[in-house]
């Protein structure tokens, strides 16, 4: 059922607001990071982080104390999400990278001048893990690097939209994989941004096969671990009430 009245919509962000920020208190992060420069609060500049647009509860979540302005579209969802966004103390900028966007580009680029931005580079309707020019062209208009993002969970719900969004089960791992910063040159050429493109591409499934292998691996050595304690075999679920301590904390406080 689609949300249209303002009202409706205001109490289910709030309603989803607080469910989301008491659904991920469950969760144990865990993150690979390729080069720590690359952290917001450390990082002076200008960032454009980037990550699918399934896996966004992730970062609305975590990166509400960044205060890092998110991209999202003018559909009538991205009212919902961007309210959610905002209750869960983040920045949101209307708009969209690939249609109808040249309004919310300069005020992304605008933004850029004394923040990070963050968006999902294959919204806000697919095809699903595919890049758009617009992120490329907004870092190069804007001067700003783009750094990949990676998530994956030990378990989680899908739903039947076109990007398949990520609900991870609760009591369970988020793990983060950030790649490296990719430079983009200043006023690159149309004829260009194919070239730059490919190259996020790779960037971004690379982040993203990481974070499941490493989800995978952390859940296979939990469960070895409980195992030879108890003597017998374990499920992932069993091993899952058994969080190791997390890795680094950054990009997820």
């Amino acid at each position: 059922m689609k949300l249209s009245h303002p009202a409706a919509v205001k109490s289910t962000a709030l309603l989803s607001s607080m469910a989301i920020k008491s659904w991920f208190a469950t969760l144990t992060p865990r993150v690979s990071i390729d080069d720590p420069s690359v952290e917001p609060t450390v990082s002076r500049r200008p960032t454009l982080y980037v990550f699918w647009h399934e896996m966004m509860l992730v970062p609305a979540n975590y990166w509400s104390k960044t205060r890092i302005p998110v991209l999202v579209s003018h559909h009538r969802d991205g009212e919902l999400v961007a309210q959610v966004i905002r209750m869960l103390g983040g920045q949101v900028v209307r708009g969209s990278t690939n249609r109808d966007g040249a309004a919310a580009l300069r005020q992304m680029i605008r933004r850029a001048r004394s923040s990070h931005l963050a968006i999902t580079p294959d919204g806000p309707r697919g095809p699903r893990r595919r890049v758009h020019l617009g992120a490329i062209y907004l870092a190069s208009r804007a001067g700003m690097r783009i750094v990949p993002l990676g998530y994956a969970f030990s378990d989680c719900w899908r739903a039947s939209s076109w990007d398949q969004m990520a609900v991870p089960k609760p009591f369970g791992i988020v793990q983060t994989v950030v790649g490296s910063p990719i430079a983009i040159p200043p006023h690159v050429k149309r004829d260009e941004l194919d070239a730059y493109r490919d190259q996020v591409q790779s960037a971004l499934d690379d982040c993203q096969d990481r974070a499941e292998r490493l989800c995978e691996r952390y859940l296979s050595r939990r469960a070895s671990r409980t195992r030879k304690r108890g003597g017998r075999q374990f499920t992932r679920e069993e091993a899952l009430e058994h969080p190791a301590r997390p890795l680094q904390q950054i990009l997820v406080h």
